[in-house]
């Protein structure tokens, strides 16, 4: 079992994913602190009902084509309102999260 922490450890893959995921925490730091943006984050997410009062209908109209059409991000904002309600800051750590986690994908896919 040591031995094969030691080949991980010593391996140059190993050394390149932890500097992304290091240069993800890194950048983005201070969104622990920082709780909810001012630019739209109150619209989209804190008085939406849609988002904040999450049903099987409110999901149904996040798929309606509107003209600012963008169900992903909206389905993502009602799981993290879901599990973390008005706890920005959880938000953007959970988001920093997935960054990271799709940065190193990015690095082994290419």
């Amino acid at each position: 079992m040591v031995s094969i922490v030691i080949k991980f450890i010593k391996s140059p893959l190993s050394w390149a994913i932890g500097l992304i995921i290091l240069s993800v925490v890194g950048i983005y730091q201070k969104l622990q602190i920082q709780g909810i943006i001012s630019l739209d984050n109150m619209a989209y997410v804190y008085y939406n009902p849609v988002i904040s009062e999450p049903t099987l209908a409110s999901l149904k109209t996040l798929f309606l084509p509107y003209i600012y059409w963008m169900p992903l991000t909206w389905l993502t904002h009602m799981l993290d309102w879901a599990i973390f309600k008005d706890q920005f800051n959880a938000h953007l750590i959970l988001n920093v999260i997935l960054h990271a986690i799709n940065s190193t994908l990015i690095f082994l896919i290419t």
